[in-house]
């Protein structure tokens, strides 16, 4: 990765490490979240690192939104979100274009690359793959 200077950073130049890959292992099961149950997340190939789960719903009638963050150790390959807060996040709408839920996963790597720019008191670089699905909250 390289940057050209701006007025505030310097020219910079590292290189970073592929992400890590993993797979959702129960993405396709996963469509409707009951929120008032844990959610278990499960996934394989990922045996560093942390995986950080994200989560939402916009309810576009009411202007209301909420998200939530979990992370568990990648080598644990399962992470349950608590039903306390799954109950945060509003009510999927059943018309289309009034809610938008979803579901995001990646996996922060174990290690980051550093870099040197002036202007920066420090850099730090890595690589992310996301998955996402949408999803209904009930």
């Amino acid at each position: 990765v390289t940057g050209s200077s701006s007025n505030q950073v310097g020219d910079f130049q590292t290189t970073i490490p592929p992400p890590v890959k993993f797979s959702w292992t129960n993405r396709p099961q996963t469509t409707t979240i009951d929120r008032s149950r844990n959610l278990t997340l499960t996934w394989t190939g990922a045996s560093n690192g942390t995986v950080v789960v994200a989560g939402g719903n916009f309810d576009q009638p009411s202007n209301a939104s909420a998200v939530f963050v979990c992370a568990a150790l990648a080598s644990s390959g399962t992470l349950s979100v608590p039903f306390y807060l799954l109950a945060g996040i509003p009510v999927s709408r059943p018309l289309l274009q009034q809610s938008a839920g979803y579901l995001q996963m990646t996996v922060l790597p174990s290690s980051l690359t550093s870099f040197v720019a002036s202007g920066l008191d420090a850099g730090l670089a890595m690589s992310l793959v996301w998955m996402d699905k949408s999803v209904v909250f009930q």
